[in-house]
């Protein structure tokens, strides 16, 4: 299941907007914004004390990039989503009827996301428009702003050569999701870049400029969501 966690300012209801952090491919609602051990000392929290009138929530869902560590969540319930992945779509919607359910549709909102994140992000929003429920729909009518950092819009090369060894990896649904290429990530580019003009989503990306090992997981090309500026890390833009 996924989790709405509380980082600041959340039970304030004179807030002037929300912020939600999304992680990516085998992140966590934690580990992935914070430095170091101490799980305050993250982006999150320091968004939170320079702004206590916005509300700050991290979302925490399964991602994990094989199956083969499901065992970890027989021996901690830190490890639960260990192993396990949900589909693209299916992911939306349950966030979006969490985003529901935790009145974060009343108020401008922004989304911070990492990777497979800003996937999830999109399809949210699209999830939104598309629905017949005015409460789920007030969440895209509401989004005024999405950060995309290293976003495999048109997939990842990677993604497509684990998915290739899935039976050897053990790879969940999740790495199908990023398979370079992909009809289905191809379709909600063209949904995103389309619509988010049109809802006034005001779009930011970052990109990775190293490698990792001599392989860049994302490339800049696939790190464009076809709208709004996009920067390099470490302050390049184009």
């Amino acid at each position: 299941m996924s989790q709405l966690h509380c980082i600041s300012g959340c039970d304030n209801a004179s807030r002037s907007a929300d912020v939600v952090f999304i992680h990516g491919l085998g992140g966590d609602a934690f580990g992935t914004w914070r430095s170091g051990g101490d799980d305050g000392n993250s982006w999150p929290h320091w968004l939170g004390e320079e702004f206590p009138q916005v509300g700050v929530w991290s979302l925490g869902y399964a991602a994990s990039l094989t199956t083969l560590n499901r065992f970890l969540g027989w021996f901690s319930e830190r490890w639960r989503d260990a192993g396990h992945a949900m589909a693209l779509p299916d992911r939306a919607l349950q966030v979006l009827d969490l985003l529901v359910q935790r009145g974060l549709r009343e108020r401008p909102l922004l989304f911070i996301c990492h990777s497979l994140g800003g996937l999830l992000a999109k399809q949210i929003l699209r999830r939104s428009m598309d629905s017949s429920d005015p409460r789920q729909r007030q969440v895209s009518l509401n989004t005024r702003a999405v950060l995309f950092l290293a976003t495999p819009h048109a997939g990842a090369e990677l993604a497509t050569r684990a998915n290739r060894f899935s039976a050897v990896f053990g790879t969940t649904v999740s790495i199908e999701d990023l398979r370079a290429h992909d009809a289905h990530l191809a379709e909600l580019y063209d949904w995103y870049r389309t619509h988010a003009p049109n809802l006034d989503i005001q779009t930011e990306t970052y990109f990775e400029t190293r490698s990792v090992n001599g392989f860049l997981i994302v490339n800049r090309t696939s790190a464009h969501p076809g709208v709004g500026a996009r920067r390099a890390r470490g302050g390049g833009r184009d």
